[in-house]
């Protein structure tokens, strides 16, 4: 494996994406702390703050609430997801005018190669400057970011978390891992609670001690090979990440308390399945399995699993969803007070992996011919959402 010697990647993270992007459009919320919610409820949680409003406390998963008595002044903006992804498009083109995009992480987040002519720490960092600079005038003067550059993907976005907001990390390659020192385990991406904790469990309190493994030592502590390419991402080398599978696709929500009947909750429920449904679309995946997950006001839980034909069509998994839910009327057998819903898809299989069956009967053909049609409707409602904007 090649020695990290030179600069290779560089990590844009928009700021408190889902907040500045409502202050950009709206004035009014300008220079003020700002929670964008994803529901129009007081019993959920903020899923964006402004940095006005993170200086009271208040975080992504505050609760309404909360925040309201951390910061009396806060404006509560309903999240509008369609203008997030328009305002995502542009950062995108606005980025590829001066440097190509690698791998598009998440809605606010996207990671670049280097061209070599960038390599140079200085060329490196004013290039970073030019991309802040074109998107403050071409996409928003209140749309900031932070860059990271270093000589892989995980040093980069490690980087650009360094100095936030509006900021710019170069971590030199012969300055790593030393310079990784001063930070937390939880501060890796990948390291949550279940693995700080295991990793606690083995001795490995800090990055230094991670660091000071050797790499089998790290993939025995780690409890996977997953465990040797982080140390030797953490020591600057240039691992190639290993193709992922997605195993799981679903929605969760928690239920305002208007919402909780028996009836209005199972419209939230097919709602959930709806969203998941078009997920699977657009990722390119067929699910052989649903599953419904309630929990009740009082603590009680539901669960189960319903195997389905190969799909991803949104009428026969509604339809898979209403045979679950008429299950979960069975067990209770009484009116319940549902607080919390799960719809998850399971055995996801890739689209263009999936094999037709060379015997079906009449009934088969006929049933296909119903899926051909439906499967049609997916995709012209699939249109119109991302057209005019998520529920239209």
């Amino acid at each position: 494996m090649q020695q990290p010697n030179e600069l290779k990647t560089l990590f844009i993270d928009m700021n408190s994406y889902f907040a500045s992007v409502e202050q950009q459009l709206r004035p009014e919320l300008r220079d003020k702390p700002v929670i964008v919610i994803p529901t129009e409820t007081r019993a959920t949680c903020a899923i964006a703050a402004s940095y006005e409003a993170k200086a009271f406390g208040i975080k992504t998963n505050t609760s309404v609430w909360e925040a309201e008595k951390l910061c009396p002044d806060v404006k509560i903006v309903l999240a509008r997801h369609d203008v997030y992804v328009e305002f995502h498009h542009k950062i995108m083109d606005e980025i590829n005018r001066h440097i190509p995009i690698e791998k598009i992480c998440s809605i606010d987040e996207v990671s670049c190669t280097l061209p070599r002519r960038y390599r140079d720490k200085s060329k490196a960092r004013d290039l970073a400057k030019l991309i802040k600079q074109k998107i403050h005038q071409n996409v928003g003067e209140y749309i900031h970011c932070s860059i990271g550059i270093a000589s892989n993907r995980l040093l980069a976005k490690m980087a650009s978390d360094m100095n936030k907001p509006n900021g710019l990390t170069i971590l030199d390659p012969q300055d790593i891992p030393d310079a990784l020192y001063k930070l937390k385990l939880e501060d890796i991406p990948g390291v949550g609670r279940n693995m700080k904790e295991r990793l606690n469990h083995s001795g490995v309190w800090s990055i230094y001690d991670f660091c000071a493994l050797q790499p089998k030592q790290a993939r025995k502590v780690w409890g996977s090979v997953e465990g040797e390419r982080f140390w030797y991402r953490l020591h600057g080398y240039d691992v190639p990440s290993r193709p992922t599978r997605k195993t799981m696709i679903g929605h969760s929500h928690m239920l305002a308390p208007e919402l909780r009947e028996e009836p209005t909750a199972r419209l939230v429920a097919r709602r959930l399945c709806s969203k998941a449904a078009a997920r699977l679309r657009r990722t390119q995946y067929k699910t052989s399995c649903l599953r419904l997950s309630i929990r009740l006001d009082n603590g009680e839980k539901w669960s189960r699993d319903l195997n389905v034909s190969l799909t991803d069509n949104s009428f026969c998994l509604l339809s898979s969803l209403d045979a679950l839910w008429m299950l979960m009327n069975q067990h209770f057998g009484r009116a319940v007070s549902i607080k919390k819903i799960a719809v998850c898809f399971t055995k996801l299989r890739e689209s263009d992996r999936v094999t037709q069956d060379l015997f079906e009967d009449d009934a088969a053909n006929n049933n296909q011919a119903y899926l051909e049609r439906t499967q049609k409707l997916c995709g012209t409602i699939d249109n119109v959402n991302q057209r005019f904007g998520r529920d239209s």
